[in-house]
Formats: structure tokens, sequence, C-alpha cells
């Protein structure tokens, strides 16, 4: 690159979006039927919102992807299909979403319609105005959302009483990694 052009920028987004998964509750599950046409679809009230560490949907025009983690049909989102008994190993990771998952588990499941909301009652607070998964989510599950490293929980509030206080636990991937954090 020629000397003569500079570039400004912001390299924290870059080194922060990717660092961070968000795992979040299903605290409340609301029914929604269209009385026209009979389809139900869900809304889904998760324990954390756009005034928590989803802030970045309003400072920052994020979309978060929401993700099965684990719900109570399917506890433990761990795919079977790569595990080798004789071997006792696990190809990949061996976890995966809905989205990405398991085509056994999902394979012929007709897709539900869900809109996720945060815990807080207001309007604004809404993570996603429709997403679909072949998964029945429900209270007690869980939900992952990957790249929330910039600007979520730096500008998380106190709105309406919540905390923005939230647990971090710290899940290293990498080997250099966990060495250096002595895990």
């Amino acid at each position: 690159m020629p000397s003569t052009i500079r570039i400004i920028a912001e390299p924290g987004r870059y080194y922060t979006s990717a660092a961070f998964t968000l795992a979040c509750n299903v605290i409340a599950r609301r029914t929604v039927e269209d009385r026209e046409t009979g389809v139900k679809s869900y809304m889904l009230y998760l324990n954390d919102g756009v005034y928590g560490n989803f802030s970045s949907i309003m400072f920052d025009h994020q979309h978060p992807i929401p993700q099965v983690l684990r719900t109570k049909r399917r506890p433990d989102a761990f795919d079977y299909k790569h595990y080798s008994a004789s071997s006792e190993s696990l190809m990949d990771s061996g976890y995966s979403s809905a989205e990405e998952g398991s085509q056994d588990f999902a394979a012929g499941k007709p897709q539900i319609e869900y809109s996720i909301w945060g815990p807080t009652c207001d309007g604004i607070d809404c993570i996603a105005e429709k997403w679909t998964s072949a998964e029945t989510v429900d209270v007690g599950d869980w939900l992952y959302f990957e790249d929330m490293g910039a600007y979520t929980k730096c500008s998380a509030t106190r709105f309406n009483g919540f905390t923005d206080k939230h647990e971090t636990v710290y899940v290293s991937s990498e080997a250099g990694a966990s060495a250096l954090l002595g895990f």
C-alpha cells in the first residue's frame, strides 16, 4: 500500500466482536394465533435484552442471530452422530445448533416461527422480530448468540430495575490461550 494512503479505523470492534458468545435463558413464552389463518407463532422472552447485553441492537444496529443451545427435548444439543464409542473421541466438537445442526434431528420437521424479546415489557426490547427453527423452544430452554463482543455489555443499563451485572463464563477453545490463562 502506498505511504500516501492514510487509514483511520476503529480496531476495537474488529478485535472484540467475535470474542464473546452470549447464552440466554427463555423465561417466558406466549402463543400468538392469527385468527384468520389459524397459524400459531410464539413470542419468546429472554433473561437479557436491548437494555442489557443486546444494547448493540439499539446503539450499533446489529442483528444477532439466535441459535438453539439446549431444549428440554434435546437437553444437551450434543450431535451424537459424530461420537465414536470405540475411540471415545469426538469428530469436530460434536455440538451444533438447530440451524447448523443434526440433519437427522430436524429432518422433515416444520419450521416454527418465533419473535424474541427481552425481559422488560418495553416494546423496544425486541431482539429478533422473526426467527424460525425446527426446534420447539419453551421456558427453561437456552439460546445463544455469537459475535456479541463489541458494544454489548459495556453499554448495558439498569432500565426498569434490571441489573447490568451478568455472569461471565470464560471458555477457551485454543490450546495456547488455555495454557496462558492457566486452564
